[in-house]
């Protein structure tokens, strides 16, 4: 073993790479399995260093984009519905909050629909794709919408608590299907009430209709 050793060490020449040195110096020492064990362990690290610069070279993934939920597209609608609103009741005088005008209450209502839809499309968490919808409760959301522009439409021929106990009644009995005399007990306490509230407590002006009502 020695003599081979020695062998090998006088072998070695000036102008042969360290490695390759390296590899004779072991392969005359431990023997053929040395050097095979050396060769893997290169192999190894090539394949090491090859995976890393691969890793390196590969794009990272974008993250997926915001999927655009039933709550979003809603939120949204009702900013759209806001602004609008806001936009209509600049040209009414606004007053202020002691004597507020006829554009006061719609400017707080679209200030309050603005936030609320502004909050639904943030907060929104987990609700299905907007692409999922299946449509089976268009004819329900068409209900509604013929009933808001019946209102906007009445308002001025039938006054306010006409077309507002219209529309609650409609709301209540058709849509909802509920019970017919609590249906219009709270028709006509809601058209009432808020009739009091707005042109009595707010001094809001609202059509009074073709028999002051």
């Amino acid at each position: 073993m020695l003599v081979e050793t020695e062998s090998v060490i006088l072998g070695l020449v000036p102008g042969l790479s360290g490695s390759t040195q390296f590899e004779l110096l072991l392969s005359g020492v431990v023997g053929d399995c040395g050097w095979r064990l050396c060769k893997a362990c290169e192999r190894s690290q090539v394949h090491e260093i090859g995976s890393d610069e691969a890793d390196e070279g590969e794009p990272m993934s974008s993250p997926n984009p915001t999927p655009l939920t039933r709550n979003r597209v809603a939120g949204l609608a009702l900013v759209v519905i806001a602004a609008g609103i806001a936009w209509e009741s600049s040209k009414l005088p606004l007053g202020s909050i002691g004597n507020p005008g006829a554009g006061f209450l719609p400017l707080v209502i679209a200030a309050a629909l603005a936030m609320f839809g502004l909050l639904t499309a943030v907060l929104d968490r987990g609700t299905p794709a907007w692409s999922s919808i299946t449509w089976e409760e268009a004819p329900r959301a068409a209900g509604i919408l013929g009933a808001t522009a019946f209102g906007a439409l009445a308002m001025e021929w039938l006054g306010y608590r006409i077309t507002t106990f219209l529309i609650a009644v409609f709301l209540l009995l058709v849509m909802e299907r509920k019970h017919p005399l609590p249906a219009l007990v709270a028709a006509l306490v809601l058209s009432a009430g808020t009739h009091y509230l707005f042109a009595r407590l707010l001094k809001v002006p609202l059509p009074l209709g073709p028999w002051g009502l």
